[in-house]
């Protein structure tokens, strides 16, 4: 490559950056409209315990968003992962929520209500288990028991389903999390 159309490369990543070629045709997702889709979720939240982690656009102008999780992020502070409900519109981000102790009890009954599908808030129990980390697999069957070491190849809460590889990878199993060191399976 050039360095002349290095140097274009630069000042059109340098524009994209600053926002100054930023297309008329897309809508910036807001605040409000976060906010909004969080209480639709069950979880009371005003716009200024959002904070957007960046700039964000929609292809049309009111985007309908969704909540894909919600987890403990620090001390007093939730990451919350947003998508558009058509995924033309928008690519997924995360934006946090601040929170008071005096909320936690009443977020960690709307988290419950969704389905369990997102991690209460109460602490290192919630977060699962880790891409990387370690842990044993025990599949169960009618009359038998057999747990196994296994590397977890994604994130997850305790109740979902991840991916997991044996310790020499040769083998790949689905399994549900129970806890950040335990997962199950049926033969």
């Amino acid at each position: 490559m050039s360095f002349q159309k290095l140097m274009a490369v630069a000042a059109l990543c340098a524009g994209m950056l600053t926002g100054s070629l930023r297309a008329s045709s897309y809508a910036e997702i807001g605040k409000e409209t976060v906010a909004s889709a969080i209480r639709s979720a069950g979880i009371a939240v005003s716009p200024d315990q959002v904070s957007m982690l960046a700039d964000v656009v929609a292809a049309s102008p009111n985007p309908v968003l969704k909540i894909e999780s919600v987890e403990p992020w620090g001390t007093h502070r939730l990451r919350v992962r947003c998508a558009c409900s058509v995924s033309k519109e928008c690519l997924p981000f995360f934006v946090s929520v601040a929170w008071t102790g005096d909320d936690q009890p009443r977020w960690n009954r709307a988290l419950r209500q969704n389905g369990g599908s997102s991690p209460s808030l109460v602490g290192a129990q919630a977060v699962g288990v880790r891409s990387g980390s370690s842990a044993t697999l025990r599949i169960e069957g009618e009359r038998t028991q057999i747990e196994i070491p296994v590397i977890c190849l994604q994130n997850g809460a305790p109740g979902t389903s991840i991916l997991v590889t044996s310790t020499d990878h040769r083998r790949t199993y689905t399994a549900q999390v129970v806890s950040n060191t335990l997962l199950k399976r049926s033969m």
